[in-house]
Parts: C-alpha cells; structure tokens; sequence
C-alpha cells in the first residue's frame, strides 16, 4: 500500500481512538425492542441449513464477530449472537452509519427541503464563507459530498473543537479539487448532517424518525452529537442488527416496503452508480470491481453484484440483489495496534460471508444432496533432494443421507476464494481422500476449500467448507 493510503487510514484510526469511550460505552447495555422479521427455514428461502451451521460455528471462532444476521426474500432465515450478546443488544456500526445519510439526503430531495445534489455547500452555511476561503471550497455540491469527492479526507481532524462545522470549512485544507478524486471523508459526511438540520429546522436525529425510522419501523438507541448539536453525520450511531438489516433491506426493494414508498426508486438507481472511477477494494483483496455510489460500496462477491456500508473494524451492512439477501454482521469495536490490522479484519470477515454463506446456496433446492461428513486437510511440507513442495490432504466420510436417488457417485474439491470456486480435482465416491500438489502455495495466510457431493443425475450439493490456517505445516 503506498505511503498517501496509509497516512490516510494512520488519521482515521487516530479518529476511531478519540471515539473509543463511546465506542465501548453501551457495548451490552444499550437495548432496544428490534424490528420483528418473519421467520423462516433456510430451506424454505434455497439455503442449506446444515451449511449455514457450519458458517456458524466458524463465526464464532472468529474472536472478533459479535453478531450475525441473514434476511432471505423478505424473511429472518439466520442470526446469530457471540460473547453473551442478544438481539435486543444495540451495536455501533462505525462509518456504516454514512450511508445512512444517503436516505436522509433522498428524502429531503423528494420533500422538498432540497432542490438538487448540485445544490454547492457553501450555500447552507454563508456565515462561515470568509474572504479568504479556498474558492474550490465554494465549489462543493451535495454531490460531492455523497460521492466522497469533495476534496476533504481524513487526515485531517475536525472533531477536537467547538464548532466543527465551521473549522472544517474555514480551516480544513482540500487534498483535492472537487471532483478530481475520490477521498474518504467524514467531515464530508458530517455537512450532510448540518445540511438537514439547516434546511429542515429539525434535528437530523429528528428528520431521520419522522422520514425513515418510524416508517421502518426501527430504533436508533444512541446517536453521537457534536458540541454544536448536530448530530454525528458519519460515525457513532447505534442499532441492534435486526434493524440495520432493515435499512438494507429498504434498498433491496427499491425504496419501497410493505407498500410504503420512503425512498424513490429513482433515488435508489441514482445511489447505486459508480461514481469513483477507481477500484477501492484492492486492499482487503475480497470484493471484485469496487467502487463507489452515493455512500455505498460497490462491488462483486461470489460472482454476484452487491453493495455494501462498512465500518470500521468490521461492521458490515451488505446488500445482493440477485439473491434477494441481506447479511449484516458486527464486530467487536476495538482499536488496531496497526492501520494495517483493520483490513485483515475487513477481509476476514468479508472472506467469510463469501465462502461460507454464499455457498450455502442450494443450487437445485428439491432434494439436494448432502456434502461429506468430517471433511478435513492437513497442509504438509514435503521435502526431497531438488525441491520442497506443499501437499494438501484432503480426507471425508460419505454422508449416509446420500442415498437412492442421492447416490454419491463423485466428489469434487474446489479451491474458494470470495465465494468463487476454482476445480482443484474430483475423485470417484469410493475413494476417501485427495492430494492436491502446489510448490508455490503461501503458508502465510488461510486456504479455503470445499467439498461437494456430486450425485448420479448430476445434481451437486453446497461445499463442506474446510480451512487451513496460515503456518499449519507438518514437516515429513
């Protein structure tokens, strides 16, 4: 990562420091009353719930993951809560909260209180517009500032004196023109909140209850003011995950639920195109074609297109379309000892959706086979006279569900990597093992593979999923 990457995320791990008391306050004491989903088997919605247990039990390896939740065609089909959590328990969700500003700004828009995104900034606040401003200050749009264009980033701090809002216009240096760039920034975020305030004579806080809350039917149990009163537009705001999964699921439906329109389907189109010219997902090495709408992520998993808000040290809110799916996870909100530590985070937890509930999916929902039992592999040096190469040992016990129709007649491997499967091999059913030969393969980090049953009317079940953790090496 070049030098211009780090210093930026070096300032935004120095913000989520000076956050850290909020953070830690109310982990498990805050609680709210969470939206009540309909409820539903995963088989009944195309997932594999033996699968789904096996994703289960890995989440809860992860020392990190806090909570887990699974919306499947309008219906709760999973959710799973770690370290004594409950689903009334309400979580911060980090820099996830900025895409909660692109509702808020859409509805503003459709009520009224907004004329356009080309709106320039510097309008909503012509008491803070000194003579000697930066003129490209004067520039910046609402569009901008959804898009994370606006010239302003992160490595520069606005939330250590009294009134943010007007050091960061008057103080706060642009790193870019408007437009040139995309730069990640909350202060960006946070004008969008004293936008609303200003134009609409509520509080954001306020706004958000009447136009998207109370319709959704969802509770914000804390939300962050800053000393002026205006509420955080970008970070500190906190949910239980039921709810945070219902403010996706508003963009998975296009604005529109229980035939309640809170956003336009207009707006929703509008939000989801790429706006950043650039690929912002390279460092966590686990969403395909990144980019950037109006505060939401854009990518590829597994082959289908998502979007996704995201927070710091793990928060995810990630929205697939094609699957009519929502997952939302939490993360415990400790601060990294290196900037480095929070994209191994990201791409652990976003690794994991990837090849552990996104293969969960049933390919042929009526009676699918079952993936092998007891499914492992050993990594193993080995060493001879010319050369070392790395062995894996890949070992299973047939499931006795596959039977009759289901008959076992062929297993396959496949390497997973973002719920993209790679065919490494496949062995006749009788067989129970298999070595997969690799003389350059990195011990340095995990290896995913899966396992599949292939049956004699080629039906294939979903993967028994199997890991090998990074510098698991026996020597021979």
């Amino acid at each position: 990562m070049n030098k211009k990457i780090n210093t930026f995320f070096l300032n935004f791990l120095m913000l989520m420091v000076f956050t850290l008391p909020k953070w830690g306050q109310g982990l498990y004491d805050l609680r709210v009353e969470p939206y009540d989903w309909k409820i539903s088997s995963p088989e009944a919605q195309g997932m594999d719930s033996r699968a789904l247990e096996n994703a289960y039990q890995k989440a809860a390896s992860m020392d990190f993951m806090l909570t887990l939740v699974i919306i499947k065609n309008g219906y709760l089909i999973g959710e799973q809560y770690f370290r004594a959590l409950e689903k009334e328990n309400a979580m911060c969700i980090a820099s996830a909260s900025k895409s909660f500003l692109n509702a808020l700004v859409g509805i503003a828009l459709e009520k009224g209180y907004l004329n356009s995104v080309d709106q320039r900034m510097i309008g909503f606040f012509p008491e803070y517009d000194i003579p000697d401003l930066d003129s490209r200050k004067r520039e910046i749009t609402i569009r901008h500032l959804l898009t994370m264009t606006s010239g302003y980033s992160d490595q520069d701090s606005f939330d250590r004196t009294g009134n943010w809002i007007r050091y960061g216009i008057q103080q706060i240096p642009l790193h870019n023109s408007p437009g040139d760039a995309w730069l990640y920034s909350t202060f960006g975020t946070h004008l969008l909140s004293a936008i609303i305030t200003k134009v609409s004579g509520m509080s954001t806080r306020d706004f958000a209850q009447k136009y998207l809350f109370e319709p959704l039917g969802i509770t914000v149990a804390y939300w962050h003011q800053d000393p002026s009163g205006i509420y955080f537009g970008g970070a500190r705001m906190y949910f239980a995950p039921r709810d945070t999964a219902r403010y996706g699921y508003l963009f998975l439906k296009n604005g529109t639920v229980e035939e309640r329109e809170i956003l336009s389907n207009e707006w929703i189109d509008e939000s989801l195109q790429d706006y950043s010219n650039r690929s912002l997902w390279t460092i966590y090495e686990t969403v395909e074609e990144g980019g950037y709408g109006y505060l939401w992520y854009l990518g590829k998993m597994g082959g289908y297109s998502v979007f996704m808000a995201s927070g710091f040290a793990g928060q995810h809110i990630i929205v697939i379309p094609a699957l009519d799916m929502v997952i939302v996870n939490s993360a415990f909100p400790d601060i990294m000892s290196e900037t480095g530590e929070n994209h191994i985070r990201h791409r652990q937890i976003l690794q994991f959706i990837a090849n552990y509930i996104l293969t969960a999916i049933l390919k042929t929902p009526e009676n699918p086979p079952a993936s092998p039992k007891d499914a492992q592999v050993t990594r193993i040096l080995n060493r001879s006279l010319f050369m070392s190469e790395i062995l894996h040992l890949f070992q299973w016990q047939p499931n006795p569900d596959n039977t009759g129709t289901n008959t076992a007649v062929v297993y396959r491997i496949y390497r997973l990597h973002n719920g993209n499967g790679v065919l490494l091999g496949e062995v006749d059913a009788q067989q129970r093992e298999f070595l997969y030969r690799n003389v350059e393969e990195n011990t340095d980090i995990p290896h995913t593979y899966g396992i599949c049953t292939l049956t004699s009317d080629g039906r294939e079940s979903v993967p028994a999923v199997i890991e090998i953790e990074p510098k698991n090496t026996d020597s021979l």
